[in-house]
């Protein structure tokens, strides 16, 4: 999974830096729906990659990084 999303340069977005990176081009606005488009992607990403029986570890994040973070807590 990491070697896709590096791939697809959407790592930054689990790593929870892709937020700060975006507010640095971006400003106001722009900045916080550039930052939704990227996380729902990784969300996506991320969702689809598992089986129903770990959703439930899931449904409560609000964010591609607290998904990665409920995982590495799950798997490591």
């Amino acid at each position: 999974m990491e070697s896709y999303l590096l791939g697809q340069g959407l790592w930054n977005v689990v790593c929870g830096d892709e937020r700060q990176e975006v507010a640095t081009t971006t400003t106001g606005a722009d900045a916080m729906i550039a930052w939704t488009k990227t996380n729902v992607k990784v969300e996506f990403v991320l969702k689809r990659a598992i089986t129903s029986e770990l959703f439930d570890h899931i449904i409560e994040c609000w964010s591609a990084a607290e998904i990665w973070t409920s995982f590495d807590g799950l798997f490591n």
